[in-house]
């Protein structure tokens, strides 16, 4: 509510910096007070950041990047990939008992989407666009809205997508969304997930959706698809960041090409 554009227009007519600086007051105050933990400062400001935009796209406000500039650093979390045999498993099980939850696995698989991404999915309907007649998926970025990234639907992706969109018709609540679950169902479907896991015998330490993500990445190394490529795959902002988030799990393949080594 402090930062509602009609009290920035009353400031503004005062002093345009000053409500950046009234804003970047506010956020080290909070920071200093705060015993909130990295992660969740940083969604904190991501957030605010999403709006500190909006202000600056209708010229409001100058354009600043606070959440860059105030983050905080975060102990990257341990992720432990499926196996291909294992993620087969997984989604064939669902198959038998949920058949959202079997889709969703897929979709996962299949393009690398993240559970908060597909869980605000709507069919032709911003923020999160699947346009099943242009065959394209536009994922939106966390902070900038405008910084959309579009990926082709895929055969096996648009035969899961046309099923979701069979069954979208024919429910009589959540229209249009592609997973017919609250954007805050996100513990609900992880622990469907982790009482698979368990059926099966395949729960470890950091397994979760993310995942089947990093599963779709390791194939792709695997089958030595040109870095780039990977890179929008997964969207990442950087080849480094691909590198960084995948280098662990190609192991294997770095010590076959050694061996090839003629010395």
């Amino acid at each position: 509510g402090d930062y509602s554009p009609d009290s920035y227009r009353i400031i503004y007519e005062r002093d345009r910096e000053k409500r950046i600086y009234k804003i970047q007051e506010d956020i080290e105050e909070y920071l200093s007070a705060t015993q909130h933990k990295s992660n969740t400062i940083n969604k904190h400001l991501r957030q605010l950041q999403v709006f500190i935009n909006y202000l600056a796209e209708n010229n409001e406000i100058p354009e600043v990047n606070f959440y860059k500039r105030y983050k905080k650093k975060t102990q990257e979390k341990e992720i432990t990939p499926y196996t291909t045999e294992e993620a087969k498993r997984i989604i064939n099980r669902a198959k038998e008992t949920d058949e959202i939850l079997y889709l969703l696995l897929r979709l996962f698989y299949l393009t690398g989407g993240r559970l908060n991404e597909w869980l605000n999915a709507y069919f032709g309907i911003d923020p999160f666009n699947v346009d099943l007649k242009q065959k394209t998926i536009t994922f939106r970025n966390k902070i900038r809205r405008d910084q959309s990234q579009t990926i082709p639907i895929s055969d096996k992706v648009e035969e899961v997508l046309f099923r979701l969109k069979e069954l979208e018709e024919e429910r009589g609540v959540y229209k249009n969304k592609v997973i017919p679950y609250s954007p805050k169902s996100k513990s609900s479907i992880t622990r469907k997930l982790s009482k698979i896991e368990k059926e099966l015998g395949v729960k470890q330490k950091g397994r979760s959706s993310h995942g089947f993500r990093r599963l779709l990445a390791t194939e792709l190394f695997a089958k030595e698809v040109p870095i780039d490529i990977i890179k929008d795959i997964m969207r990442h902002s950087s080849i480094d960041v691909t590198m960084k988030a995948y280098r662990k799990q190609d192991q294997s393949r770095m010590k076959e090409q050694l061996k090839k080594l003629d010395r």
